[in-house]
C-alpha cells in the first residue's frame, strides 16, 4: 500500500512539473545590446498573432502587436520598420526602407 502511494505521488510531481500549461507567466526576451539599428530588447509575453510585444528602440519604449507567426519566425511592424524575429536562431531581421540588418540577439525565458 505504501509502494502504491508513493508511486503515485511521484508520478503527480513529474507530471506536475513537466506541464507548461501550469504555468502562470512566461516572458521570452531578446537582448540585442547597443548596436547600430537602435534596437535594444524585444520582449514576448506569449508569441502568438495579435499579441502584444515590447521594444526598446533608440533608448524608448513601444508596444505594438504581432502580426503574425510562421513556424519560428514572428514578424512585427513598427512605424516604418519591419522586424523579423527568428525564435530558434536568436536573431533579428530589420527591414528599414531599402536598408536590411541582422541582429545575433541573446535570448532569456522566464516562467512563474
Amino acid at each position: 500500500m505504501k509502494v502504491r502511494n508513493i508511486i503515485i505521488i511521484v508520478l503527480f510531481c513529474f507530471i506536475f512539473t513537466s506541464c507548461d500549461q501550469f504555468n502562470r507567466f512566461r516572458q521570452e526576451k531578446y537582448d540585442c545590446g547597443n548596436n547600430s539599428s537602435g534596437f535594444k530588447e524585444i520582449i514576448f509575453n506569449k508569441i502568438k498573432a495579435g499579441n502584444e510585444v515590447k521594444i526598446k528602440y533608440n533608448g524608448k519604449d513601444f508596444q505594438t502587436l504581432i502580426n503574425e507567426v510562421k513556424n519560428n519566425e514572428v514578424f512585427i511592424n513598427l512605424e516604418n520598420v519591419e522586424l523579423k524575429v527568428f525564435t530558434d536562431k536568436e536573431s533579428v531581421l530589420i527591414k528599414e526602407d531599402n536598408k536590411i540588418t541582422v541582429l545575433k540577439c541573446d535570448k532569456t525565458i522566464f516562467k512563474m
